[in-house]
């Protein structure tokens, strides 16, 4: 079987050969190129189709369908360029999906009001294929809606709409750790920061904890405890993204997400997801894989990872990766929501990124994080000790759906490459803590 990657609106003479291209995403960038089309892609579920192996297939480079000829695949094709919504597309009483529970308390004003700001957004797609200035409009095209800490007020809802949304989603999510235990941990940190208690000790102690422990409350002591061998209380340089990613990023992780679950694999990564297609765009720093049977079902979790003194145009272009990632994920295995981190220096802010109703996914920031470079600053991460049970209770409650809402249509990772700057040198990056703590690195 031959399957060809080829442009499905490219002139071929009779007798001539389409000219070829060695991915899909090649393709893509020709049709932008040549053509001035954009192309969503779709993400379809279950078993794929069976080809007959003795014939050339053609390829669609924006979903996993193939044809018999060009002409199907240019019928075909037409229908993945961005465009306007249809107006029954608009309609919040047009999908057949219920709406899940966490968006009863967004009215039909409101998810009208994101509805036609992501038709504005897919009209004139071109024109904000900028991710360092027009992050929410990119995402608005694939149906994502940001909701950050701080309010951003060229947002589609209004600011209290906003609050209220990211509240009703987090809520019930929220975890308290126990108190005596919180107390018990804090007294050994103290003395561990005091220096009366020493290094081998203070993890001997912590690890005993966790053993008393059970659940996403065992596993938050076992992440603390991972960070204690990288405190060093020296002057040291700027971190690179590789250092951070193995002293600080994979400890945490794989003991907040994996280390206690013989069923999770976290890892470094930089590698393309296996049910993933693409080239380097399309390679997470970070991966929390899903086994069952001893086999690979999904994945749970992605980051991405950045080093001191990084730009706002490519942690805002990371950020739109994980969105992707997160999407893809979700769409391709029907799940009912998604963990996302991004690593800027040793800030590490969360994501939770859900499926509300049908056309309509919140890409949600829970919470921002700093793990600490050394043994004087590591009490201050007890005052987040909550929020790292709730992150750990996240994770545990990824599950797939016996009845998933529809996929929407997804603006791939590389239309976000826009090589010129556009965000003025002073202007804070509209990302939540991201912008907050680049801007005080530089």
């Amino acid at each position: 079987m031959t399957v060809q990657n080829c442009c499905p609106f490219c002139e071929i003479k009779e007798g001539q050969d389409p000219k070829t291209f060695s991915t899909g995403q090649k393709v893509r960038d020709h049709i932008l190129k040549v053509h001035k089309h954009i192309l969503l892609s779709y993400r379809s579920r279950g078993k794929k189709a069976t080809m007959n192996t003795s014939r050339t297939w053609y390829s669609c480079p924006s979903c996993d369908k193939h044809f018999e000829n060009r002409h199907l695949l240019q019928e075909h094709a037409v229908c993945h360029i961005c465009r306007s919504p249809s107006p029954a597309s608009l309609s919040t009483e047009s999908s057949d999906s219920a709406p899940i529970d966490d968006c009863a308390n967004c009215s039909g004003d409101d998810l009208a009001a994101f509805a036609a700001y992501r038709n504005d957004s897919s009209s004139h797609v071109k024109d904000i294929l900028a991710v360092d200035s027009k992050i929410s409009d990119l995402l608005a095209v694939s149906s994502i809606m940001l909701l950050q800490k701080r309010v951003d007020y060229n947002h589609p809802l209004s600011p209290e709409m906003q609050a209220s949304l990211r509240r009703t989603i987090l809520d019930p999510l929220a975890r308290k750790f126990d108190p005596l235990a919180k107390s018990t941990l804090n007294d050994c940190v103290l003395e561990y920061v005091d220096d009366t208690r020493s290094l081998l000790k203070t993890r001997i102690k912590l690890l005993e904890m966790a053993d008393g422990s059970t659940g996403p409350s065992r596993n938050v002591i076992l992440a603390l405890e991972s960070l204690i061998p990288a405190h060093k209380d020296l002057d040291r340089a700027m971190l690179q993204e590789s250092e951070i990613c193995s002293s600080f990023v994979h400890p945490f992780i794989q003991s907040l997400c994996a280390l206690d679950h013989p069923s999770k694999l976290a890892k470094c990564a930089n590698t393309i997801p296996t049910d993933e297609a693409g080239d380097s765009t399309s390679r997470p720093d970070y991966i929390v894989d899903v086994y069952e049977e001893y086999t690979r079902v999904f994945s749970s979790c992605f980051g991405e990872v950045k080093g001191d003194g990084a730009s706002a145009k490519s942690a805002a272009f990371d950020f739109y990766r994980l969105s992707v990632f997160g999407k893809n994920q979700m769409d391709a295995h029907g799940l009912n929501m998604i963990l996302l981190f991004q690593v800027v220096g040793t800030d590490l802010t969360f994501y939770l990124l859900k499926h509300l109703q049908e056309d309509v996914y919140a890409m949600v920031e829970v919470v921002t994080i700093g793990l600490p470079r050394t043994r004087g600053f590591f009490k201050t991460i007890l005052g987040d000790i909550d929020n790292i049970l709730t992150i750990a209770h996240i994770h545990n409650s990824i599950e797939r759906l016996e009845t998933p809402l529809t996929p929407s249509a997804t603006l791939p990772i590389e239309y976000a490459r826009h090589e010129t700057k556009t965000l003025p040198k002073k202007r804070k990056l509209p990302l939540g803590h991201l912008a907050t703590s680049l801007s005080m690195k530089h």
